[in-house]
This record gives structure tokens, sequence and C-alpha cells, in this order.
């Protein structure tokens, strides 16, 4: 509705995605070969306000998951919400989501490479149930854009039944983003997430649900921690990426490291 003249509905934007991972089995031993996972997505964003002292944009979001296994059903969320930025530095956002049994979201997230299994298994685990979840964010954005923190939490209104699953628990993701233009040719990039919080590991039951969620905020266990520092001359980027995951079974960080170089055609 761009060319039209209609009040706010002119400004409406949608957008389609689509995801695949073909070799799973690659990276997770115990996932039978050649299986695969295909994401769908549709969204349409709808700006309402847009002010020196405030913006205000809401949006409504679908997406499906689709295992090749053919034991294992397509499974599908949708979600809708806000998003927005207060006195041009304060960022936040909020949504209620809609998610079918097992539906994992934002399953091709950003650390999806070191959390892979798990992700496939919540999957894939069956004996879910259709459940509410919500989503609330909340960050700074300084000197424009330059310089971003933010701070996502996610999870499910009740217990969503899934059998040993992270999706029964909150998530927790934090980004800190230094963009390249305040220093010239660097930008850098660190992020701090963390699932399953309050998890009752043991199922002994001695600490309560909230002391667990709060002790879980503060521990290692099974968080993974990302940094990325860029170089950029002319169009090549060179990156060092370090990455730590902290495996709850044996109590170790598993830390991977390595260079990378890129092209920056626009």
């Amino acid at each position: 509705l761009i060319g039209t003249d209609i009040p706010v509905l002119k400004n409406i934007q949608a957008g389609f995605t689509f995801a695949t991972d073909t070799d799973i089995d690659k990276h997770s031993p115990s996932v039978v070969e050649d299986d695969t996972v295909s994401a769908f997505g549709v969204d349409i964003v709808q700006p309402v306000v847009n002010t020196d002292a405030a913006t205000l944009v809401a949006f409504a979001d679908y997406a499906a998951l689709a295992p090749s296994d053919t034991t294992v059903e397509p499974v599908s969320g949708s979600a809708i919400g806000f998003r927005g930025m207060l006195f041009n530095f304060l960022t936040y956002g909020a949504q209620l989501r809609i998610l079918g049994p097992n539906f994992v979201p934002t399953y091709f997230g950003p650390v999806y490479d070191l959390t892979r299994q798990p992700s496939y298994d919540a999957l894939t685990a069956g004996g879910g149930v259709d459940y509410a979840g919500w989503f609330a964010s909340i960050g700074t954005s300084l000197l424009e854009n330059w310089i971003i923190f933010n701070v996502g939490l996610d999870g499910p209104f009740g217990t969503p039944a899934t059998p040993d699953s992270f999706l029964n628990y909150p998530h927790l993701r934090a980004i800190f983003v230094l963009a390249e233009g305040l220093i010239p040719g660097i930008s850098f990039d660190a992020s701090y997430d963390k699932k399953s919080l309050g998890d009752d590991a043991d199922g002994s039951g001695i600490v309560e649900e909230d002391e667990r969620f709060f002790a879980d905020l503060f521990s290692a266990d099974g968080a993974v921690v990302q940094a990325r520092f860029n170089y950029q001359t002319g169009p090549a980027v060179i990156s060092f990426t370090y990455n730590i995951l902290f495996d709850p079974d044996s109590g170790e960080p598993e830390i991977t490291s390595g260079l990378e170089s890129s092209i920056d055609l626009f």
C-alpha cells in the first residue's frame, strides 16, 4: 500500500523468511542420516508512532518448522507484539506467543551452531502440547546506534509439558554491540545466552522455583558466550570469533575460536 495515501496503512511492511539445515547429522551423531529441518516464516510490520520522543511499531509473525523425519509432524507458532524507542536511547519490546507442540522460537538463532542438538531434540521430542508464551526486552541505543545494549527474556505461561525440554523454562539473551563507525574500521559484538532458567535438573524440588531462576541467572552452567571482533579495510572484513559453551554435564567450558574473512559489498 506504499503507493496509496491511506493514513497509517500506507507504511505497512511484509516479509518472508526461509531457512534450512540440510546436514544435521554431520553435527549431531544421534540424528538419523540425511535428516533436515526447514523453517518458513511470514511477518507484517506496522509503524504506529514516529516522533522525536517516541517510536512504536506493531507486528505479527507466523512461522513453521518442518523436520524431514516423517514420524514428526510439522509445528507452527505465531506472535503479536510491539517494539520501539523512547527519548532516542531507550529501546523496548514485548510479544505474546501462541506456539504449537514442541515449537522452538528462533530455531535458527544466533547460538544455533553451538546448540544444534538440544534444539533438534526439543523439536522432535513428541508428547508436547499447544502453549502460550511471552517475550520482553529492554535496552539502550546510544550515539545513533553505534553502541547498543539489549536484554531479552522469553518463556512459557505455566508449563507446556514438553518432556525434558528447555521449552519448559525461561530463556535469557543479552547482547552488546559496538557498531562500525565510532572507531574507524572496528566493530565488536558480544552476547550471553542462557536457556532453562529455573530448571530443577536433579528433580529434588528442594529449592523453590523462583530461587532456582535467580540462581541460574548467575550460574554459567549451560550458558553460551559469544564474541566477535571485526576489522574492515576497504570491502574486506576480517573477524576473530570466540565462543564458550559451558557444558552443564561436565561442568567444563568448551571453547572454540577462529578467524573469518568476508567481503562487504553493500
